[in-house]
């Protein structure tokens, strides 16, 4: 008999950055907070197994000002620390546009916690 997989809840954080990772710079070495703008989103998301992760949308964060070359981030809101996902928005936004977190509605796999 297979044990199917316990799943939790676990809260995080999207947000939206001034700008994202700057090459060749690791992750680790970024100021993230001096870079994020606007209110945090926080949101729960719901782990299966290892590392099977489902996020319920739509997720939003509003740009509060122009942002050139945005960037978005996502950190387990009790970990605090460097974001276990982050990627650049592909695009600018105007003061006030929302930008919908991408990984959200259905399982994703391979998600590090």
């Amino acid at each position: 008999m297979v044990n199917a997989p316990s799943v939790i809840r676990k809260d995080y954080v999207f947000r939206l950055h001034r700008y994202g990772r700057t090459w060749p710079e690791s992750p680790a070495k970024i100021k993230w907070d001096a870079t994020a703008v606007g209110a945090p989103a926080v949101f729960g998301a719901l782990l299966a197994g290892e590392g099977a992760w489902f996020a319920p949308g739509p997720v939003t964060a509003t740009a509060p000002e122009a942002l050139a070359n945005p960037a978005w981030t996502v950190r387990s809101l009790d970990a605090g620390g460097l974001p276990m996902l982050y990627d650049d928005v592909g695009h600018p936004l105007g003061e006030g546009e929302e930008f919908r977190f991408p990984v959200t509605g259905g399982w994703i796999g391979g998600v590090p916690r």
